[in-house]
Parts: C-alpha cells; sequence; structure tokens
C-alpha cells in the first residue's frame, strides 16, 4: 500500500491515501490543519 511521508523535522505525518476515505471531512472541519493548497 502507498504510503507518503511529510516532515517539517519536529513531526512526520504518514499518509495512506487509499485508506483516506473522508478527506473532505477533514478540510471542512479543520481547514488550518488540512489546507490542500499547503505541503
Amino acid at each position: 500500500m502507498e504510503k507518503i511521508n511529510y516532515s517539517n523535522g519536529e513531526i512526520t505525518i504518514l499518509w495512506q491515501p487509499k485508506l483516506c476515505i473522508h478527506s473532505a471531512i477533514c478540510v471542512k472541519t479543520l481547514p488550518a490543519v488540512y489546507d490542500p493548497t499547503r505541503r
């Protein structure tokens, strides 16, 4: 299964796109955290 890591040196986010079936909910409820225009 595909895994993508995003890290800033302090924290690492592991994203597994095939498991993410509710991304619209995340973006709508936490737009400061899930900003699709930033990486």
